[in-house]
């Protein structure tokens, strides 16, 4: 299935992989991804980031999730993005509760 090779190598949520990489493991040509970027499918600091002119890294897990669910049920790929924002587990599906700081009252 589309994306196997990554998930059999690594389940690291925090690794990145070179636009080769990611290209080899998705099937993907360069067109293919570049005319992708340009329709905004994929956001800079959320699916990419680019370390130089010439030097772009993707989020492994989300792209994963974007071959897998991104034109499909893009809702899913959505809540995806947010719980990579929020730094939440992908499993868990329930948000973290903070508690609020204990404030005193003026006197």
């Amino acid at each position: 299935s589309v994306g196997s090779n990554i998930m059999k190598r690594d389940r690291s949520e925090d690794e990145y992989l070179s636009t080769g990489d990611l290209l080899k493991s998705l099937g993907f040509s360069r067109t293919w991804l570049w005319n992708f970027i340009q329709k905004g499918e994929f956001r800079t600091g959320i699916h990419y980031y680019d370390l130089g002119s010439r030097t772009r890294r993707w989020n492994r897990a989300l792209m994963l999730d974007w071959a897998l669910n991104g034109r499909s049920n893009p809702e899913a790929h959505q809540r995806r993005i947010e719980q990579f924002l929020q730094g939440l587990e992908p499993d868990d599906g329930k948000a973290k509760k903070v508690k609020a700081p204990k404030t005193t009252a003026a006197v």
